[in-house]
């Protein structure tokens, strides 16, 4: 028989477990509650927790607890928050009992007679306190009526065993609910951002993806209020109404601002999450926040469409919607439905993750728009120039050329680039600080300002130093800028500055904005390009004759060089192809008379034909270069004439190319050059590799000569091959003077040289590693230049990338 117990209670403990993990929605912790529940034969089941700021301790008792998760057999719901700590709960906590039975209620000193108990006949309580994984302090409290029989000692010790898995089955539901919101809301903004273009931001692409943010949440949270209030772009510190799960908008607050006091303009102003547990209860508020009651037309709606009942608790939390540092809106959820009864910690914690996925999809959609606005208002300034730049050249051919019908079709471009309600102008400088209106244009019908505007003296030191101006409105209201303002028919909501900079006159370009909104981020940025440009028409007209003559002579001198400097490079085309061709019949000659020579014994006769024909490879090295620095000087690209290779071909040309070094250094200096033969024999017999065999001659030439130029004597350059998944690879490692790791790429530049180079070694113009670079560039491969390693060994590979079919 006990054996059968134990596997009984081992099964309602995996019935509660499974319970807690297959929840995927916030009453999956309503599900938990039921399922312990079932398994005790209770009537009912809370999961408590105790307040913020709650003392339990034996000597002292304060605060109270809240329902985290509710669930009774006949649907009734514990609605009341303050369950004091002076309770059966309380007296387990703070008196450290594992578990804490209760016979009778009603009789009990400790318990707390709640009309909820009285009104269901409820007489029977198990408490078991928890402590959550945040550290909170509560409990498990199983309730049965009057006819049920009292928990017994049996029951008790198994409902403290099972009672230890629920605080980690919570925190499992919480978790599984934030994953799926969280993913939910990442896919929806995922697939906005993908289907939205750059070209077309339109506000209301995202007041759907707003709408639609909110709706996830509702789904996923089960809450019957998610609302998002954004900043109007157009209006900082002004909150509106985005999106909203509430059938009917018309019973909230449509709007609200920085330094409101009402629930959820209090995460504006205060500038941190809000929770409360019950709307209707100041006492539940959050402490040291001034806060006003909620909008009594809105709770009033919210307890009508939800609850039924006014005594029903309207749990609350709030988050602000940050970019940054930026803040860019509020979101608020009210009410869970399907239980929690209250909102949670983690469910606030979860609140602000979903705010900054929502703003930061927010803020890169108005930067896209700002990016948009600000392009389309530089397309019409830069269409604007060109018109007024072929208007210019027509007054100038006039002959008496009209400059103000210049700078009006300026102020025209200007229009068009800020659009709004707005005065444009441009006032000259009179006397200090006085200046006269002049080229004025409105938007509106209205009262003109004045003729003559003077300018605070900050004003125009600003001015003479370049800088533009741009004042809101409530810098324009400020006493400092009454000596501004007095030239203007009313205080606008901005105005804006601009120096016009030109060589004998002081001027400003103005813009006043007499519109609601404000002027965009970009405002002043292209008020001080346009200033600078009128600054330029205004010099220009009176030079632009001569500087159209000195235009066209200089266009004939640059079509002189380029025509001199492609006549150039095909002559050293020409040139290298009358050097090269006869040197390459002797090369290809010069196998035989090695032959004949070795056939009569002749080493001196041996040494000088090798020497010739290494003085012919250099003779057709010196040639090559000449012909692609004629190229590359001329900003010709070099040709590369890709063919397949294979690796024999490779391996004769490197052999050759090191005998003809080796040939030609210096005798008595005793350097070497040789192929590592172990490096081809890793190779495939069958492999090739595509290349310009020509210009793999040359790069390997100019190297090889490097290297006998810089080894110390006695040395050997060795030449070998690496095959990589990426590149086929021809080394070339000697031991001499010195590339340290900063200079790499310095000396793969044209006309540079190490430095340790240049004390050493007079010769050499800094143009072999250029020339053989750009070659690896032409192959789309790279020189790979390995520093100098502390036994003084330099290692230059040719990286050819591999081509596959």
């Amino acid at each position: 028989m006990a054996a059968e117990n134990e596997t009984k209670w081992a099964q309602s403990m995996v019935a509660v477990v499974q319970t807690g993990l297959a929840a995927t929605q916030m009453s999956g912790i309503q599900d938990i509650l039921k399922s312990v529940a079932s398994e005790f034969s209770a009537f009912g089941c809370v999961l408590w927790e105790a307040s913020p700021g709650s003392i339990l301790t034996p000597q002292r008792r304060e605060g109270s607890f809240f329902a985290l998760a509710q669930w009774f057999e006949n649907g009734s719901i514990w609605r009341q928050h303050d369950i004091p700590v002076q309770s059966g709960t309380g007296y387990a906590i703070t008196h450290g009992l594992p578990s804490y039975a209760i016979e009778d209620v009603s009789e009990h000193p400790e318990c707390y007679k709640a009309d909820f108990l009285k009104g269901n006949k409820i007489l029977r309580v198990c408490i078991v306190p928890l402590r959550f994984v945040d550290r909170a302090v509560g409990s498990l409290n199983l309730y049965r009526l009057d006819t049920q029989p009292p928990f017994s000692k049996a029951e008790e010790e198994r409902i403290a065993q099972i009672a230890g898995l629920i605080p980690s089955l919570y925190e499992t539901v919480r978790d599984e609910v934030a994953y799926r919101c969280s993913r939910a809301v990442n896919d929806l903004l995922q697939r906005a951002a993908q289907s939205g273009t750059s070209d077309d931001p339109r506000q209301r692409s995202l007041l759907d993806v707003t709408q639609k943010f909110c709706a996830v949440l509702k789904d996923n949270l089960r809450c019957f209020d998610v609302s998002v209030y954004l900043e109007e772009e157009d209006k900082p510190g002004v909150y509106v109404l985005y999106g909203s799960t509430l059938p009917d908008t018309g019973i909230t607050t449509t709007s609200y601002k920085k330094g409101d006091t009402n629930p959820a303009a209090c995460v504006l102003t205060y500038g941190r999450p809000i929770r409360i547990l019950d709307l209707q209860q100041p006492k539940t508020y959050p402490p040291g926040i001034a806060m006003e009651p909620p909008n009594l037309k809105y709770v009033e709606y919210v307890l009508r469409e939800v609850t039924l009942d006014p005594k029903s608790p309207l749990s609350f939390m709030a988050t602000p919607i940050l970019a940054g540092e930026r803040l860019l809106g509020v979101l608020r959820c009210c009410v869970p439905l399907d239980g929690p009864t209250y909102f949670a910690e983690r469910d606030a914690d979860l609140l602000m993750l979903l705010a900054g996925q929502i703003g930061h999809y927010v803020s890169d959609q108005r930067s896209r728009r700002e990016v948009h606005r600000e392009s389309q208002s530089y397309k019409v300034i830069i269409d604007s120039i060109t018109s007024i730049s072929d208007l210019a050249y027509t007054e100038l051919s006039r002959s008496k050329p009209n400059e103000d019908r210049v700078l009006e079709q300026c102020l025209g471009g200007i229009a068009q680039a800020l659009p709004g309600e707005q005065w444009i102008g441009i006032a000259v400088r009179s006397a200090a600080g006085v200046y006269k209106r002049r080229n004025m244009q409105s938007s509106f019908s209205g009262t003109r300002p004045k003729d003559v505007v003077g300018l605070p003296p900050g004003w125009e030191r600003e001015l003479s130093l370049g800088h533009g101006i741009l004042k809101h409105r409530s810098d324009l209201e400020a006493e400092g800028s009454r000596v501004y303002t007095s030239s203007l028919p009313h205080v606008p909501n901005g105005a804006l500055l601009a120096p016009v900079q030109s060589r004998d006159e002081s001027w400003f370009l103005e813009i006043v904005n007499s519109g609601p909104g404000e002027f965009p981020k970009h405002a002043k940025a292209i008020a001080e390009l346009l200033g600078k440009q009128l600054g330029i028409y205004h010099d220009l007209f009176t030079t632009i004759v001569q500087l159209t003559h000195a235009k066209g002579e200089l266009q004939v001198k640059i079509d002189q060089e380029t025509r001199a400097a492609k006549a150039q490079a095909q002559a050293m085309m020409d040139l290298e192809h009358q050097i090269r061709a006869p040197l390459r019949h002797a090369r290809r000659r010069m196998p035989g008379l090695l032959k004949l020579s070795a056939a009569a014994s002749n080493p001196p006769l041996n040494r000088q034909l090798l020497h010739l024909r290494g003085n012919l490879r250099r003779a057709g090295r010196v040639a090559g270069n000449a012909r692609l620095f004629s190229r590359l000087a001329s900003g010709q690209p070099i040709e590369c004439s890709l063919e397949s290779w294979t690796y024999e071909d490779i391996r004769l040309l490197l052999i050759e190319a090191a005998m003809d070094n080796t040939a030609i250094s210096d005798e008595s200096r005793g350097i070497t050059f040789g192929v590592d033969e172990e490096s081809f024999s890793k190779l495939q017999a069958s492999g090739k590799v595509t290349l310009d065999k020509d210009l793999l001659d040359q790069a390997l030439n100019d190297l090889l000569d490097n290297a006998g130029k810089y080894s110390d004597p006695n040395t050997h350059v060795k030449i070998e091959v690496q095959l990589s998944k990426a590149y086929f690879a021809i080394s070339i490692t000697n031991k001499g003077l010195k590339i340290p790791a900063g200079q790499v790429e310095t000396v793969k530049e044209r006309g540079q040289r190490g430095a340790i180079a240049q004390l050493a070694a007079g010769e050499g113009s800094g143009i072999g590693l250029w020339i053989a670079n750009e070659i690896m560039k032409a192959h789309g491969g790279h020189l790979d230049i390995i520093p100098t390693t502390p036994e003084r060994m330099t290692r230059i590979r040719m990286m050819f990338p591999i081509t596959r079919g």
